[in-house]
């Protein structure tokens, strides 16, 4: 089984810069994936040994690479024209956030049919995006807080009241809690799902600009909104670190298997 210790973070790169790989826990520096180096991506999600990812431009839709293949990356079939932003998945599902105020929209992964825009949220301007059980949970643009959106219901998706005026960016959940970076240099911050009480701020992360975000075990990696590599941050001993061979790279999003 795989452990923290030997698994591989995978990354987009600011600009045209492609997809990077770095080992955990090694003294390497982390490499640039060859067959990927022209291409501008933003968010990825990892599925099986397929990334799928969004692009930095506004019309390109979905694009899909194999991992350990010498292939190029690949547009997925019907979603040219799209512009994405974040994405999650639920099972074969992908649920992105459009550009703008473009709300949620869905894509069956191989079933050859273009995105669809999920009603209920036209109009609305997400970040980040994750799946919890059949419900999405969303980051706001601007200081609207975090937003949520129950799968299969009627109703619209709405704001989580407590969160009102944060400006949050990336988020992931893990065990019922979300985590989550922001719009500025305001570090890390929690919220524990469905609780009443607002928003809190992790300890030592005060003044620190971070973009995405993913954990390992008891360990949240983290890019961020400069050339300042990869950062880790002990969830046990409340400890924020840079990782030293990262340095000086400029990466945006994360992925681990």
């Amino acid at each position: 089984m795989s452990t923290e210790k030997n698994k591989s973070l995978y990354l987009t790169a600011k600009g045209t810069a492609g997809i990077w790989t770095y080992k955990i826990d090694t003294p390497d520096k982390p490499v640039q994936l060859a067959a990927t180096a022209p291409y501008g991506f933003k968010a990825e999600i990892l599925i099986g040994n397929t990334l799928y990812l969004t692009t930095n431009g506004s019309t390109d839709g979905i694009w899909k690479y194999e991992i350990g293949s010498t292939g190029l990356p690949v547009q997925l079939e019907h979603t040219a024209g799209f512009g994405f932003d974040a994405l999650t998945a639920i099972e074969n599902t992908l649920y992105l956030t459009g550009q703008g105020k473009g709300g949620i929209w869905k894509y069956q992964i191989d079933d050859y049919e273009k995105p669809e825009q999920i009603e209920g949220t036209e109009g609305l301007g997400f970040n980040g995006i994750v799946a919890q059980g059949h419900t999405l949970y969303m980051t706001a643009r601007d200081s609207g807080g975090i937003w949520k959106y129950v799968l299969g219901s009627a109703d619209k998706a709405r704001q989580l009241v407590p969160t009102e005026g944060f400006g949050f960016n990336g988020i992931i959940a893990v065990n019922g809690t979300l985590y989550l970076t922001t719009q500025g240099s305001d570090g890390i911050w929690t919220y524990r799902i469905e609780s009443l009480s607002r928003p809190l701020q992790l300890p030592g992360t005060k003044g620190y600009g971070f973009l995405g975000l993913i954990m390992l075990d008891k360990t949240i990696y983290l890019t961020t909104y400069g050339n300042d590599g990869i950062w880790t941050y002990q969830t046990f001993d409340q400890t924020l670190t840079q990782i030293a061979p990262t340095m000086g790279l400029g990466f945006v999003s994360l992925a681990s298997r």
